[in-house]
């Protein structure tokens, strides 16, 4: 029994830490969202004076940003995976 406790408790710190992980993600996903909304404004804004020489980097801020997030969903989904496989190996 006390094997068992002991392994449980094991398994719930990891899934903490994968909870952790996933609100990070969640932050980063908002910033680029809010990243996204800008260009978008930027972009309709019929009076709106910009060269693409302005605009480049910012896209590319934004590549960045998005490679970043999606290899940290990538971890951040396989942890759950090991965490739930984690949860069904106690016994």
């Amino acid at each position: 029994m006390t094997t068992i406790i002991i392994s449980l408790r094991h398994e719930a710190k990891g899934f903490f830490e994968c909870l952790h992980h996933s609100y990070l993600n969640a932050q980063s996903g908002y910033f680029f969202a809010k990243m996204a909304g800008g260009l978008c404004d930027l972009l309709l804004d019929p009076n709106g004076t910009y060269s693409d020489d302005a605009i480049k980097p910012y896209i590319e801020d934004m590549q960045e940003i998005a490679t970043k997030a999606h290899e940290d969903a990538t971890t951040t989904a396989n942890m759950f995976r090991a965490s739930r496989q984690g949860f069904n190996a106690v016994s």
